[in-house]
C-alpha cells in the first residue's frame, strides 16, 4: 500500500521537471541590429543594464527579433520623428508583447532608452543616477508616448578658475559629466575661459600666432598658465597649503602636495617657462580632444571660448610687438 504514493509523488516529480521543456516562457530579449549606430548600440547596452540593476535580470542582445518572447526593439527612424524626438510604443502580437523604443536621430534614441529607465523608476542628475534599492519585477511596460525637448539647444556651461569648478575635473570627469547629459536630454557643453590676470591664463584656450601652432595641434610658443591647484597663492578666497598638512588622514587623499587636474602635474602653483607651458597647453588639449570626441559620440555640441574683446598675454604681446 505504501509503494502507491512513492510511484505518483516519482511521476509528479517527472512531470515538473519535464513542464520547462514544453510550457516555460522565453526570457525577454533586447533587439538591435548589429549594423546598428554606437547610439543605437549604446541605447541597447543601456535599456540592458538598467533592466539589471532594477529588476536583477540580465536580457540578452539579439540582432533581430526572436520567433517568440517579449522584446525591447531599440532603433532609429529614418522618418516620421522630428530629430530631437522620441517614441516608446508597446504593442501585443498574439502571446507577447513588444515595446519599441525610436529616436528621429541617434541622440534622441538615447533618450528613448533613458526615458525608458526614468519609468523603470531610474532618476538623472548631474552627479550621477539615483537607483530604488529594492528590487522589481521586470515585465515590457505598457506605454504609448512621443516626447520632444522644448529647446533645439540644451546643456550647461561650467565655469573655470576655482576649485568647485571644471579646474580640478581629469579626462573620466569630463567624461562623466558628459555621459550624464543625454540622460537628461541635454545636447551642449560649453567652457568659458579666462585670459590673464584672473588670476592667470587657463590653458583651455591658447593665444598665439599660427606659427606657433604645429600641424599636429601642438604649441611651440605660449605663455604662463594654469588650472586652480592648492599650492596657489591667491584667487577666490583661497590661500596655499600642502595637502601633507591636512588634518585628520584628508592628506592620505592626495598624491602630491600642489594637488590639482592631472595636467597640471608638476608645473604647481602655474606654468611659468614656455617650455612648461607649452607642455600645459598641450596636455589639456589631448584631455579636451578626447572628452569632446566622447561628446560628439553621445550627440553633444561643445564650445569653448574667452573673454571678450581678447586680451593677448603679455609675454604674447612682446613676442608679437602688439598692444
Amino acid at each position: 500500500m505504501r509503494a502507491k504514493p512513492a510511484f505518483l509523488l516519482s511521476a509528479l516529480m517527472l512531470l515538473v521537471l519535464s513542464l520547462p521543456a514544453f510550457a516555460a516562457k522565453p526570457a525577454p530579449a533586447i533587439v538591435v541590429s548589429n549594423d546598428g549606430s554606437f547610439c543605437e548600440r549604446l541605447a541597447g547596452r543601456e535599456v540592458r543594464r538598467y533592466v539589471y540593476v532594477r529588476t536583477g535580470g540580465l536580457l540578452d542582445i539579439l540582432d533581430a527579433l526572436p520567433a517568440a518572447g517579449d522584446a525591447i526593439v531599440v532603433s532609429t527612424a529614418a522618418d516620421g520623428l522630428d530629430a530631437q524626438a522620441y517614441a516608446l510604443s508597446t504593442r501585443e502580437e498574439g502571446k507577447r508583447r513588444v515595446l519599441q523604443i525610436t529616436g528621429g536621430s541617434e541622440a534622441a534614441t538615447l533618450y528613448g532608452a533613458y526615458r525608458f529607465a526614468e519609468i523603470l523608476g531610474v532618476r538623472f542628475y548631474m552627479h550621477g543616477d539615483v537607483v530604488p534599492d529594492e528590487r522589481i519585477k521586470f515585465e515590457i511596460p505598457v506605454v504609448n508616448e512621443k516626447a520632444k525637448p522644448l529647446f533645439d539647444l540644451r546643456g550647461i556651461q561650467p565655469f573655470h578658475d576655482f576649485p568647485e569648478g571644471p579646474d580640478w575635473w581629469n579626462t573620466d570627469q569630463y567624461k562623466a559629466i558628459l555621459s550624464q547629459l543625454p540622460k537628461m536630454r541635454m545636447n551642449f557643453f560649453g567652457l568659458h575661459t579666462y585670459p590673464e590676470d584672473r588670476p592667470a591664463a587657463e590653458p583651455t584656450v591658447w593665444i598665439g600666432m599660427p606659427e606657433h601652432s604645429n600641424p599636429d595641434g601642438s604649441v611651440n610658443a605660449s605663455y604662463p598658465a594654469l588650472y586652480y591647484n592648492t599650492a596657489m597663492t591667491a584667487g577666490w578666497g583661497f590661500i596655499a597649503k600642502k595637502t601633507s598638512d591636512y588634518n585628520m588622514g584628508a592628506a592620505a587623499l592626495y598624491d602630491r602636495d600642489g594637488y590639482g587636474s592631472d595636467v597640471m602635474r608638476g608645473f604647481e602653483p602655474r606654468a611659468e617657462t614656455d617650455p612648461d607651458a607649452n607642455a600645459l597647453f598641450d596636455r589639456a588639449g589631448a584631455m579636451f580632444r578626447e572628452a569632446f570626441d566622447h561628446a560628439r559620440a553621445l550627440g553633444i555640441k561643445t564650445c569653448v571660448g574667452t573673454e571678450t574683446p581678447l586680451v593677448a598675454p603679455r609675454r604674447v604681446q612682446a613676442r608679437e610687438r602688439v598692444l
